[in-house]
């Protein structure tokens, strides 16, 4: 129905409604002030701050205060929190590259990255000779941001023993805007001329 706002809960203890612009319309995620204010410190400075979205700024007692986030991905945070309220229905499972990559971006933001890295280290952890080869790039590039240590070095070893064109020809790792030189420094040259 237009104008609806769909709402999905995280936790039963909310105090905050995180506000999506969706195709749909507006999508709101019940979530807990608390959890993201320990999760990250943008957040926690966000809600004790002056600024419209503090939460001491808000005189309602009728339920959630809404924070909108209309540049942030619905999906990617929905992960996210589900991840820092302990609420993944099946940790173990791998979720899309794409909404990865979404998610990487919200974490770089908001400064969620060091709460994600478990979770990261479990998604990444099934790279093996017939993980395909156009996958592993964006793989790295989760893992450059959310920095799992095992599954990144694991990563970049498959690529590398993959890579007989010069590095800098990998699609995605020299066009995004969170993939930093460091991560292409390794070779302007064919992998075989390294021997």
């Amino acid at each position: 129905m237009p104008g609806e706002i769909i709402r999905t809960t995280i936790v039963s203890d909310v105090d905050i409604a995180l506000e999506f612009t969706t195709p749909e319309g507006k999508a709101h995620l019940l979530v807990s002030s608390r959890v993201l204010s320990l999760a990250s410190l943008v957040f926690a400075r966000m809600f004790k701050s002056r600024f419209k979205e503090g939460l001491g700024n808000k005189t309602t007692t009728v339920g959630p205060v809404t924070i909108p986030l209309p540049e942030d991905d619905e999906a990617a945070f929905k992960l996210l929190c589900s991840v820092l309220h302990f609420r993944l229905s099946d940790p173990t499972h791998t979720p899309d590259l794409d909404l990865l990559l979404s998610l990487f971006i919200s974490c770089d933001k908001g400064d969620f990255t060091n709460a994600v890295i478990p979770s990261a280290e479990l998604w990444l952890q099934d790279v093996n000779q017939s993980t395909p080869s156009a996958n592993l790039n964006k793989m790295l590039l989760v893992a450059f941001v959310l920095d799992p240590p095992h599954a990144f070095r694991k990563i970049s070893w498959e690529i590398l023993v993959r890579q007989f064109s010069p590095f800098v020809d990998l699609p995605r790792l020299i066009d995004h805007k969170l993939a930093h030189n460091s991560l292409l420094c390794m070779s302007r040259c064919p992998l075989e001329k390294h021997y």
